[in-house]
């Protein structure tokens, strides 16, 4: 986008480089040049929010500027499970068992010291050491299943989100060539603010998208000991609680997706209606332009501080 910005400033002084006495054409171009640059940064902000929901939701449409960097971030994770977190796990999934052996037998010795080791409660051991075998033996198949379970859910969500878009033509009125130095340097300044807010949000996602696929990655390394831990523990100690943060940062996508397409309904219908009238850029109201876009900033990155965030939400419904 700064490229296209450049180049279409460059090709217009160059166009009108040899008549720049004749100011007739050049103001009125000067004023077309400067309302197509607000209204790109316009729509090329409110398709941040829609980047966001494809990266988080690990996807992106075909024939998107942004394939290449989500399928980038999905190959590195892959890399990553395949390379580290894959062998770490087998090894965990061995040391899980052990622990959960021992777990389970000292368990069952000091029930015996204190003489309660009765018919009821070696039943109820035999069976957290059953689990706890299943668990272990089983631990990439079950680590692949929720892994699946948080892409699907984020998928699900996000396909459900209806894909709303700015519109595409938009018309110019009250073009008053007399204004081209003010729609100029207005236009500018737009392109800056645009810009660097696009450049912010982009990065944000980035870096909590980034975060939770090296938690996921992390957590699941450990998943088998977690497991291991259940035949001395049960569901509700440290072995449990383990496992139900790992399946909130698996869903944590589901989140992310919905406080995105919130930003995106709120900020589209604040441009749709404050800069762009339903098509039509009114460029005498330039000045009041800033009101609509600056509240949209607000929006987006009170949306972004919610998202680093998110996980405790996600905690909370899990009872992590």
């Amino acid at each position: 986008m700064e490229t296209n910005f450049l180049m279409r400033l460059l090709t217009l002084i160059l166009y009108h480089l040899p008549v720049i006495p004749s100011f007739a054409a050049w103001e009125e171009d000067v004023c077309v040049w400067g309302a197509e640059q607000i209204v790109d940064m316009v729509q090329m902000f409110a398709k941040s929010t829609t980047f966001l929901c494809d990266l988080f939701s690990e996807s992106a449409p075909i024939g998107t500027d942004d394939v290449d960097i989500i399928s980038a971030l999905n190959n590195s994770l892959e890399n990553l499970e395949t390379n580290i977190v894959k062998p770490v796990l087998n090894g965990s999934a061995s040391l899980g068992a052990i622990i959960g052996f021992v777990g389970w037998l000292f368990a069952v010795i000091e029930l015996l010291i204190q003489d309660r080791l009765t018919p009821e409660t070696l039943i109820k051991s035999l069976a957290r050491l059953g689990l706890v075998v299943a668990l272990t033996s089983n631990t990439e198949v079950i680590y692949d299943k929720l892994r699946q379970f948080g892409k699907d859910i984020t998928a699900g969500v996000n396909g459900l989100i209806p894909q709303e878009d700015l519109p595409a033509d938009v018309s110019f009125q009250n073009l008053d060539p007399k204004l081209w130095f003010s729609m100029i340097m207005t236009a500018l300044m737009i392109s800056i603010v645009m810009l660097a807010a696009t450049a912010a949000i982009r990065i944000c996602g980035i870096i909590i998208q980034v975060s939770r696929l090296l938690e996921i990655s992390i957590r699941g390394a450990f998943l088998g000991i977690a497991f291991g831990l259940i035949a001395d523990d049960g569901w509700k100690g440290a072995g449990g609680r383990y496992i139900k943060k790992f399946v909130a940062v698996c869903a944590q996508g589901a989140v992310l997706v919905l406080i995105g397409a919130a930003i995106s309904t709120v900020e589209l219908s604040v441009l749709e209606v404050g800069v762009l009238h339903g098509g039509s850029l009114d460029l005498e109201n330039i000045p009041t332009y800033w009101a609509s876009i600056f509240s949209c900033i607000g929006v987006a990155f009170a949306g972004i501080s919610i998202m680093f965030k998110s996980l405790g939400y996600v905690n909370d419904v899990f009872g992590a």
